[in-house]
This record gives C-alpha cells, sequence and structure tokens, in this order.
C-alpha cells in the first residue's frame, strides 16, 4: 500500500485523530478564577479577620505612646517598673499559644475568637482604669488588663486565620489552592501592619485632645462594637456548641448506622427508621423455598414413576 494510503487511512479511522477534530466534542474548560481582594470581601469572615488584625495590633500600639508617660504620673512609679508592665502581656502571650488548641477542641474557633475579644475588650476598660465603668484609677488595675491584654491578643490572632480561610472555601469553594493561601495571607498580614500604624497615631491624637482613660474607652467601645457585630453574624450562640458532645452524637449516629446497614436496616430522609428485610431473614426464606422445591420435585419422581408402570 502507497505511503501517501496510508496516511489518508490514519487520518479518518485513528481514534486520536477523531478525537482531535470532533467538533461535536466539548472543549476543555481552561478558566482560572484569579482570587481578588472584593470577591474575598464578599465573605464576612474575611472582613472580621482583617479587623481583628487591625484592631488587636491597633490596641497595642496604642499604648507605645501614651502608657509609659500615664505610668509614670503615679506616685513612686519609675522607669523600672514601667519596663516590667510592658512585658506583661507578651508574657502571657507566650504562656497562652500552646493552650489554643485546647480551646479550639472543645468549642469552635468561632467561639475561641469572640471569648478572646471580649477578653481583650475587657482588657483594654482595664488599662485605661475606665471612668464610663467606675474602674479605680490604681496601678493594680492596669497591670491586670495588661495581663488579660496578652492573654486575650493569642486566642483572637491564632485561631482566625484558619477560621478564615475555612470561611472563604465554604462560601468559594472555586478559590482554592496555594494563591487562596498566599493572597489571604497577604491581606492578613497586611492590616498587621495598618493597626501598627494607626495604634500610636491615634493614640497620640486621642490622648492629646482628651485623655489616657477617655482615648482607652474609645478604643475598647470600637472593640465592643466589633464583637457584638461578630456574635449577630457568626451564629449567635449555635457557636458555643462543645465540639465534645458533637463528636459524640454523630459517633453514636455512625455506629447506629452501620449497625443497622449490617442488619438490612435502612435510615430515611426524616431520621425515622423503616426496616426493608433483614439479611437474615432473606437468609432463611431462600433456605426454606430450596427446601420446598427439593421436597416436591423429590415426591414427583415417584408418582410419574408408578404411573407410567401402571398405563404399560
Amino acid at each position: 500500500m502507497p505511503i501517501s494510503e496510508v496516511d489518508e487511512c490514519y487520518e479518518q479511522d485513528s481514534p486520536l485523530r477523531r478525537q482531535t477534530t470532533d467538533p461535536n466534542r466539548p472543549e476543555q474548560s481552561s478558566t482560572h478564577h484569579h482570587v481578588t481582594f472584593f470577591k474575598l470581601c464578599t465573605v464576612p469572615m474575611f472582613v472580621f479577620g482583617l479587623l481583628s488584625q487591625i484592631l488587636v495590633y491597633g490596641a497595642i500600639g496604642f499604648l507605645s505612646p501614651t502608657l509609659s508617660l500615664h505610668l509614670l504620673s503615679y506616685q513612686d512609679f519609675d522607669e523600672f517598673w514601667v519596663g516590667i508592665f510592658f512585658g506583661v502581656p507578651t508574657i502571657l502571650y507566650i504562656l497562652n499559644t500552646p493552650l489554643v488548641s485546647f480551646y479550639c477542641k472543645i468549642i469552635s474557633r468561632r467561639a475561641v475568637v469572640l471569648i478572646g475579644a471580649g477578653v481583650f475588650c475587657l482588657s483594654v476598660y482595664m488599662i485605661g482604669t475606665s471612668p464610663i465603668f467606675a474602674l479605680p484609677d490604681s496601678t493594680k488595675v492596669i497591670f491586670m488588663g495588661l495581663c488579660l491584654l496578652g492573654f486575650s491578643a493569642t486566642m483572637v490572632v491564632i485561631p482566625m486565620f484558619p477560621e478564615m480561610l475555612h470561611s472563604i472555601e465554604e462560601a468559594l469553594p472555586h478559590l482554592k489552592g496555594d494563591e487562596l493561601n498566599n493572597v489571604s495571607a497577604g491581606f492578613f498580614n497586611s492590616c498587621l501592619g495598618v493597626g501598627e500604624a494607626l495604634g500610636p497615631i491615634s493614640a497620640s491624637i486621642l490622648t492629646h485632645a482628651l485623655g489616657f482613660r477617655s482615648a482607652e474607652d474609645i478604643l475598647g467601645t470600637l472593640i465592643l462594637i466589633y464583637c457584638v457585630t461578630y456574635f449577630l453574624l457568626n451564629g449567635k450562640l449555635k457557636m458555643f456548641a462543645l465540639k465534645i458532645s458533637t463528636e459524640k452524637d454523630n459517633q453514636v449516629k455512625d455506629d447506629d448506622f452501620v449497625q443497622a446497614d449490617a442488619n438490612g436496616v435502612v435510615e430515611g430522609s426524616t431520621g425515622d427508621r423503616k426496616v426493608i428485610r433483614r439479611n437474615s431473614d432473606v437468609d432463611q426464606l431462600g433456605l426454606e423455598s430450596t427446601q420446598r422445591l427439593s421436597a416436591s420435585a423429590s415426591g414427583g419422581l415417584p408418582r410419574a414413576f408408578n404411573l407410567i408402570q401402571s398405563l404399560s
């Protein structure tokens, strides 16, 4: 066969050729979904994550230009104790970091973040010895507030990022992979810088205009508004469901389903169990039917043989 005819037969009969030239074959989708800031902002948890970074690091930076001067205004308070007071939040932050994973095993990450934000709000009011709540203007109250500040900041910062990514993947399932992680982490960490910049600037302006205690009250009120909004938009009391009891209930349901499936029982959509036919009953029914057929066949052959003999 000439080479030209071989090529013609290949072009007509080759499956690969038909696959690549079939006009009815749908083209593979090559659409790539880019992760953009405005697309991520459609997920409420992403916005809460960015705001949490700004508020936490803004509140910490809020103390830098003002707290030391405020502490020195107390009698018998020198630079040594100022350094001690500034070091306490970092120590509590480090000590509480290993415990955050334990908290997240008991309750949801959203609940951990809310509790941390609530305690963080309380700490800001205590550091400012809030005139609104008539807190005593004492260095002991400020010290306790600084302890709570470092302790609670861990509960907000650490579980927020994984919860934010989880919410984005649920709301926008087509946005996954390294690009989502990199872009989200970039925006998340950039808000850390925004908070560290806004904190000292706003602290200087508000303290100069209103005084240290009133400035801290304004900051605490902003964090309180964040906590209330977070609570209303993230499941309210449902987020505080204990994971231990939920996991036990799911385990019981799974065990019941496995046991029911082994016995030939199926579960309806409403949760009510409906017995179709147990496997053991099916086996017993099949055995009885087989025995009946065998008995009828064994009894029919002698009758037929006797009938033939009588006719002959």
